[in-house]
């Protein structure tokens, strides 16, 4: 499984989810609003609000595929289509919930 260089937001993704945290959690955490802290996990505010950036060493296999996804904009439900599942099992796949064999599968020959 290739790395990815993550950007701000994107560790924040990860580093949350890792903890098993919603954003209003993170948020809390932070000292910030849910709204802000969603913009920034989103990259859309890059530069006026800091926050902690965890460092995220090793991505899982479900990690990357869930990144994979987010960058390229697909929903859910279109890539639990294309690999024949329902988006809720794609869902426990994307948390590390589910075998994410089919899901890497995927991503590995949509590059």
């Amino acid at each position: 499984m290739s790395e990815l260089s993550l950007s701000t937001g994107e560790s924040l993704l990860v580093h949350r989810r890792r903890l098993g945290e919603t954003q209003e959690h993170a948020a809390k955490r932070c000292h910030t609003t849910r709204y802000i802290y969603g913009q920034i996990e989103r990259d859309v505010i890059v530069n006026g609000v800091a926050l902690p950036c965890p460092a995220v060493m090793h991505l899982e296999p479900f990690e990357w595929c869930l990144l994979k996804r987010l960058r390229t904009g697909i929903i859910q439900a279109e890539v639990a289509r294309r690999i024949g599942c329902s988006r809720h099992w794609l869902n426990k796949m994307e948390r590390g919930l589910a075998p994410d064999g089919a899901l890497v599968k995927y991503w590995k020959q949509e590059r």
